[in-house]
């Protein structure tokens, strides 16, 4: 930072460091996840065969995501971004949906509460973790550079 940039380097400068920041945040939500693991072990909460199979469900759609945003940024693939972006559309529908059963559950008393917590918050960690490598094929998208407005109006 301490030298002059040319313009390509200013331009991908910023994306660069969002990315950096969203993976900085990946690695947050995955702490928490080991943490959930910790408390579900703990307090010895137990999870239903229907919450492990529907969080394996959301977890196989975001590791797909993980490996086609890592390919998107290794190879510059626009194609291979706007699929990673597509899979996290259904990353969001997968949540909506698993907090209605998961509501339904509760209404069945079918679960207790404090497993349902730790559920819950499997679900919204790893659809955070979605958001983030959303963010980062979006700079793929971008062209690995900083659009600003006074560009945009040009």
């Amino acid at each position: 930072m301490q030298t002059n940039l040319t313009q390509g380097e200013s331009e991908k400068l910023p994306v660069l460091i969002h990315i950096v920041n969203d993976t900085e945040r990946i690695g947050d939500h995955s702490e928490n996840i080991i943490e959930l693991v910790e408390r579900k072990i703990e307090n010895k909460l137990n999870l239903s065969i229907e919450e492990i199979k529907q969080l394996h469900l959301m977890w196989n759609e975001l590791h797909s995501m993980m490996v086609e945003t890592e390919k998107a940024l290794k190879q510059k693939d626009i194609a291979i971004a706007a699929k990673a972006i597509a899979r996290e559309d259904r990353i969001n529908a997968l949540q909506v949906e698993l907090k209605q059963t998961h509501v339904n559950r509760l209404s069945e008393k079918t679960c207790t509460l404090k497993s349902g917590v730790v559920f819950l918050d499997f679900v919204d960690n790893l659809e955070k973790i979605g958001d983030h490598l959303c963010n980062i094929v979006q700079g793929v998208l971008g062209g690995m550079c900083w659009k600003t407005t006074d560009k945009l109006k040009k």
